[in-house]
């Protein structure tokens, strides 16, 4: 027990030390930002191939993408970086109050365990699209950007569903296969059960897509034969990245932004670490206490 304390606190000092190293090491960074940033319109000129440019501009229009086809007569596409379909199903929920606990039928996105006397279903049925799609190809002004870039974006709405008319209910609950035709549209929800009173097992569809249409963006612009012009990763906080934000930003506003997030979620996760591994530490205090005393007594 006594070498799992040392061991412990071991620990703690080397995590408090990565992480007060980190956090310099972070603040020292953010001194050393990019230097000779050329402004760029968002129409290429082929002059600033090679350069570092920095660009304010739109969406293009041509950025599109497609829910999945089983629900294409309710809605077909959204021109935004992602899309994102929502599968839930109606399942037994344990809630807690002050008489004890409870079981409410709602909808979750994710399956949860069943007990005697409330049986949840053990599937989720597979639906097309289901999840985030981002587009295959970003474009903003006239520079195509990785998609991998926008990842950190996540302003997003739902979107409007609309009704075909068509409805046919399935026979097995959870249906196996879910399209248009065995559900209903409600409040921009497709169900494939009843509205009002829905059944265990009963799912829900709702879509949503990205929000944002104006980026402000810091990468090396580059030609290709084809006539395109990209914009590709820069060496900025020891990171090979294209700087990316769903506003517009001057070049010194977005690569403090983008220093801010990488700063925070860094410190974040060293601070959760260390908060961890103290409640262990504080743990085993607790117990060789409890054990000290029984040895007493």
């Amino acid at each position: 027990m006594m070498l799992l304390k040392i061991l412990l606190q071991f620990l703690v000092f080397l995590v408090y030390m990565v992480f007060l190293f980190r956090y310099i090491k972070i603040a020292r960074a953010g001194r050393k930002y990019l230097k000779d940033i050329t402004a760029a319109s968002c129409v290429p000129d082929s002059k600033n191939n090679g350069k570092i440019v920095h660009i304010n501009c739109r969406l293009d229009k041509s950025v599109v993408n497609y829910v999945g086809k089983e629900f294409w007569s309710n809605i077909y596409s959204h021109n935004g970086i992602f899309v994102e379909t929502k599968v839930e199903i109606f399942q037994w929920v344990p809630r807690e109050r002050m008489t004890g606990k409870f079981y409410s039928g709602e909808f979750v996105d994710h399956l949860l365990p069943s007990n005697i006397f409330y049986k949840n279903p053990n599937f989720i049925p597979n639906v097309g699209g289901s999840g985030r799609v981002y587009a295959k190809q970003i474009k903003i002004g006239g520079y195509i950007i990785g998609r991998e870039w926008f990842v950190n974006l996540n302003n997003k709405s739902k979107l409007k569903v609309d009704d075909d008319e068509w409805y046919e209910p399935s026979s097995s609950v959870p249906p196996v296969e879910i399209s248009n035709l065995n559900t209903q549209v409600f409040n921009d929800f497709l169900y494939t059960g009843d509205i009002i009173n829905p059944k265990i097992g009963d799912i829900r569809i709702s879509f949503y897509g990205s929000e944002d249409i104006e980026f402000s963006v810091i990468g090396r612009q580059t030609g290709t034969l084809l006539g395109e012009y990209q914009l590709k990763p820069v060496e900025f906080l020891n990171k090979k990245m294209v700087l990316v934000a769903g506003k517009f930003y001057d070049k010194q506003e977005l690569q403090d932004y983008i220093f801010s997030q990488i700063s925070k979620t860094n410190i974040e996760i060293l601070r959760i670490v260390l908060i961890l591994l103290l409640s262990a530490l504080v743990y085993e205090e607790i117990k060789s206490e409890k054990v000290y005393l029984l040895k007493i007594n």
